[in-house]
């Protein structure tokens, strides 16, 4: 409540910024060290405006009961280029990439890709999702090269309102029963209906889902609701 002015003082790291010594500082920005291009499925092209979407999210053993991954003030996500290039800098640990299809589309799902970076900033793809590594355990990819294509979608459907109007811009959300921790766990699956109500995801792992489906916050006169789907084979 004081009226003396505020002081800013940042943790000052030589490997991205300095100060100047008159208050201002030098930013200095960093390579890439997993970058590529996201590609949609059946070589269909970008139409103007559309951008697919990277999240980035860090392995944690005391996550969850039994480890898994969760947001990180480390790295942000980011979004491709108008041609699907992206690129993201991660430090050292294991990390997930998913990559999302362009908002407001039904017709193609998000792939996620489990990588490890080593002290010396080296990235390899990890194979097996259950192991735990400190080091690259496999050939390294280099900067440019880990590229994907989106899914096509293997569950998808409209989500109508009881007036059996189409339910727009619904998010859909899915769980999975996790037997070790006793509870519903976040599937890394979220996806939107689009303009006419169609939503599309990829199920690839054999188990139960819950799906929910949440009204837009615009909606008026409807509430969520769940439905549970099995996957017998994987996709």
């Amino acid at each position: 409540s004081g009226t003396s002015p505020l002081v800013v003082a940042p943790v000052v790291d030589p490997g991205v910024w300095s100060s100047n010594g008159d208050g201002t500082l030098n930013v200095k920005l960093v390579l890439p060290n997993a970058s590529g291009t996201v590609s949609l499925p059946n070589s269909v092209q970008y139409q103007a405006g559309q951008f697919a979407s990277v999240n980035v999210e860090k392995w944690s053993s005391t996550m969850c009961g039994v480890g898994c991954y969760t947001y990180s003030s480390e790295v942000n996500g980011t979004s491709t280029s108008a041609n699907g290039d992206y690129a993201v800098s991660l430090p050292q640990g294991r990390w997930r990439l998913t990559f999302n299809p362009p908002y407001g589309t039904s017709t193609f799902a998000k792939v996620s890709r489990e990588v490890v970076v080593s002290q010396d900033k080296s990235v390899c793809l990890l194979a097996d999702s259950g192991a735990q590594f400190t080091t690259c355990p496999g050939a390294k990819i280099t900067p440019g090269n880990l590229d994907v294509v989106l899914a096509t979608p293997n569950f998808s459907g409209t989500v109508r309102n009881p007036d059996n109007s189409v339910s727009k811009w619904t998010s859909v959300q899915f769980s999975y029963w996790d037997t070790r921790a006793g509870y519903w766990q976040w599937a890394n699956l979220f996806t939107n209906t689009d303009n006419s109500g169609k939503f599309g995801v990829n199920l690839t792992e054999e188990r139960t889902y819950k799906v929910e489906f949440q009204p837009a916050f615009s909606a008026v006169g409807v509430s969520a609701t769940s439905k549970f789907v099995r996957v017998c084979n994987a996709g």
